[in-house]
């Protein structure tokens, strides 16, 4: 059996260990060039990779420099090399270039999926074991140490011990967020990269890299505030806190972020407040917005060219679009979900322990299956308004004997046991039921929350049938809802909570049925306001009785195909000088309504590969759109095949001062350390890896694998590397908030040595002064340069 060759070959499964020295989690340059090191040293080392194969899918341009093999040791075999490279062009918008033609520019463009199969070889031979088709899918923690790592392969889960673990996952790293070391402290700097390996093409000189700049190519200018709120799955989430793989709502429905971004930013933002939603937003001036108006339908515009509409003009100006909301269809909740118990014939019982240890059937077994009929519908509404969890189980009061009555009543039916009550003897008694159950409490906490503030509404919910969920908000409102009497004499409902996420939930719910409400908040009483009023109170005549609205029409908002069109409360412009922030999620997101660079690598004379990057930008096309109009609009390009797609994430900043843990560090991608201007990170990672090898071989040494000693990883890396990549950072941050027109300005005065020095991050006071000189002063000034 062999470890791994470059052909693919796989070492047997049944052959990993229950221990080793350290743990490598990816077998990507950084991952790979830890293990060779700590090899060399002696340590017995093991590297998981989750694909099939080293190298593959490829996820870069595959340029490497010169300076950069020498400065790293590397004599690289020539079939790792499709092209050399002895410089590049750099083209503005307007199409003028710049020749970067120097001997520090030359290169190779890389057969990636060949080189990365060459480290993993060299790793090999030094003693490393690989693993492909691995995943490691948790860390074992005791004590705040890491100690090793859970994998599942073909065989299954296997724990695997380790005195250090080496997070070189790439950009999408769990491992260090599972070790509890937040790699977007400031949240993750990611370009969304698509590229084509096309072959039949032109080229200009098949020994130089084309780079084109420009908004219209690849636009980066779509950014939120970060105190702007947007709907996701797991509540409503300030922009700046979200992380990749929370879903948002959008237009497709429910979709996982797949890349975060922020940049700074100095210049006017718009803050809309649409109607009934009452939630501000704060937008750069290019942000898309989906919106209705009359004379277009359903249209996309930028955040300042926004119209409000005129009061007492029937839709005028521009409506926000709020999509309702779909959710998968779900008739019972399986308990075992929420409780670890004993299931018999259809019953899920709590665990009960007696003086010997002996596990045994505790009293109050549930159905496992728990079927979500109308009456419990209407018990989780009285718990989301008036209950909480006590120590064995779920509490809901009430001062109302009626409705007292009908909780005890639903419960004995749900779940088969009396519960106990008692009387809380105040000013006015309220009187407490209590169903003492581990799984209730369970499954009621993690559903519905606990604590006033806390409570919340999850999202199946909005996927249930009507009346379902009316029978839900019969018990809500009975709870906390309650009528009164506008000055027309006509009846307004009102749901009132000091959790600002259920009163959201709630709006949301109630769209699902065709009534919008209007958010209000009491500052006295930190707590917030449902308004329900007008002929769409009809729809709850059923739980309220006769309600009257008199002729009084839904104002601010109309429905159409689904869609809740909310007219614009208020707008203002106001400048703006901070972080700014974006999501990647399927080409829009919804803040309470709907919003949403290009490479060139040759391969040879007639084969290239053709890229793009955007930031996180939301436009009305996708990442693949720009890249196949550039394409188009590229004689010599458009007359040439794709032979080969990738996709993924780029990192291009957020440098980390603290990358180690108690047990475990990280390199490479996992941790941003990327040349922020191109995004390029192997020789980053490669030289993060030299260095983590011989930290942890002193480690070794000293027999302590705790954060402290751990730390000269940090000190070491941004002693070599990170102080150099922080300049290219300021850069890339001055660069990406030019326009077209500055960018054609600059063409005309910089020479390909000055973009050389740029790149590497040197000389930059040249770069501030012609930035003062076309005006650009406060864009050096906001990156503290």
């Amino acid at each position: 059996m062999c470890d791994i060759l470059s052909y693919g070959c796989i070492e047997g499964e049944k052959m990993i260990k229950d221990s080793y020295d350290i743990v490598v989690v990816g077998s990507g340059p950084a991952g790979t060039s830890v293990a060779k090191t700590c090899a060399k040293h002696g340590l017995d080392v093991v590297v998981f990779e989750r694909n099939n194969e080293v190298g593959a899918p490829k996820r870069c341009g595959e340029g490497i420099s010169a300076n950069a093999l020498k400065r790293l040791a590397l004599d690289i075999p020539k079939r790792c090399i499709a092209q050399e490279i002895d410089g590049a062009y750099a083209y503005a918008p307007n199409g003028k270039d710049v020749k970067i033609k120097f001997e520090s520019m030359k290169g190779y463009v890389l057969e990636r999926k060949v080189f990365d199969k060459w480290l993993a070889y060299e790793a090999a031979k030094a003693g490393a074991r690989i693993f492909t088709k691995t995943f490691v899918k948790d860390l074992i923690i005791e004590d705040n140490f890491v100690k090793g790592v859970v994998i599942e392969n073909s065989d299954g889960e296997k724990q695997i011990r380790a005195k250090i673990i080496v997070a070189a996952d790439g950009v999408e790293s769990t491992i260090m967020r599972k070790a509890g070391i937040r790699t977007n402290k400031s949240p993750l700097l990611v370009d969304s990269g698509l590229q084509y390996e096309m072959a039949g093409i032109d080229m200009r000189d098949p020994k130089m890299i084309e780079l084109f700049f420009g908004n219209k190519i690849a636009p980066r200018g779509y950014c939120l505030t970060g105190e702007s709120e947007v709907i996701t799955e797991e509540g409503i989430i300030p922009i700046s806190d979200i992380t990749k793989g929370e879903k948002v709502h959008n237009l497709l429905g429910w979709t996982p972020v797949s890349a975060t971004s922020v940049r700074e930013y100095d210049g006017n933002v718009i803050r809309v407040i649409p109607f009934m939603f009452n939630t501000e937003v704060g937008m750069t001036e290019d942000h898309l917005v989906y919106v209705w108006n009359k004379r277009n339908g359903f249209t996309w515009k930028k955040a300042g060219d926004l119209k409000k509409g005129v009061r007492g003009y029937h839709r005028t100006g521009d409506y926000l679009v709020f999509p309702i909301p779909v959710a998968k269809q779900i008739s019972c909740i399986n308990l075992a979900d929420y409780y670890e118990g004993i299931i018999e014939d259809g019953m899920i019982y709590p665990l009960g322990r007696n003086q010997f240890g002996a596990v045994f059937k505790y009293k109050h077994g549930i159905m496992q299956n728990l079927p979500l009929t109308m009456e419990l519908m209407e018990l989780i509404g009285y718990f989301i308004s008036e209950g909480n969890t006590n120590s064995n189980g779920i509490i809901i009061s009430n001062t109302n004997a009626d409705i007292v009555n009908r909780i005890k009543n639903i419960g004995l039916n749900a779940f088969g046991f009396k519960p106990s009550v008692w009387i809380n003897e105040n000013d006015k008694p309220c009187i407490q039921v209590n169903f003492a159950s581990m799984i209730l409490k369970n499954f009621f906490a993690k559903e519905f929350g606990i604590g006033c503030r806390n409570k919340r509404i999850p999202r199946w919910v909005f996927g249930l049938p009507t009346e379902l969920k009316k029978s839900f908000l019969i018990g809500l409102f009975r709870g906390d809802g309650s009528k009164e009497i506008s000055t027309e004499g006509y009846n307004i409902l009102n749901y009132i909570s000091t959790s600002k996420q259920l009163i959201y939930d709630l709006w949301i719910l109630l769209t699902t049925i065709g009534i919008v409400g209007a958010i209000g908040k009491n500052k006295k009483k930190n707590a917030y306001r449902l308004r329900i009023r007008g002929s769409q109170i009809n729809e709850l005549s059923d739980i309220f009785d006769i309600l009257k609205h008199g002729k009084r029409g839904n104002k601010g908002f109309f429905i159409k195909d689904s869609m809740i069109m909310m007219g614009i409360r208020s707008m203002k412009t106001e400048h703006f000088s901070g972080k700014v922030y974006d999501i990647e999620s399927g080409g829009s997101f919804c803040p309470g309504f709907i919003v949403h660079n290009c490479w060139l690598f040759p391969k040879g004379a007639n084969e290239a590969n053709v890229g793009i990057g955007i930031s996180g930008a939301h436009q009305e096309d996708t990442a693949k759109a720009y890249l196949d109009r550039f394409i188009e609009s590229h004689p010599e390009l458009a007359k040439g095949s794709i032979i080969e797609v990738n996709a993924g994430s780029i990192p291009v900043g957020g440098l980390m001062e603290n990358m180690v843990g108690n047990g475990i560090i990280g390199v490479g991608d996992a941790v941003n350390q990327v040349n922020a201007i191109h995004g390029g990170g192997i020789p980053e990672a490669i030289t993060a890896g030299n260095i983590a090898g011989d930290v942890i071989k002193d480690a070794f040494v000293k027999n302590d694998f705790s954060k402290e000693t751990l730390s000269a990883y940090n000190k070491q890396w941004w002693q070599q590397r990170g102080d150099h990549l922080k300049n290219v950072e300021k850069v890339r941050e001055m660069v990406e908030n030019m326009s077209d027109d500055n960018m054609n300005d600059l063409a005309e005065v910089l020479s390909g040595e000055d973009l050389t020095d740029f790149a590497h991050g040197k000389n930059i006071m040249k770069l501030i002064k012609i930035a003062a000189k076309y005006k650009l002063k406060g864009v050096a000034r906001r990156i503290g340069l």
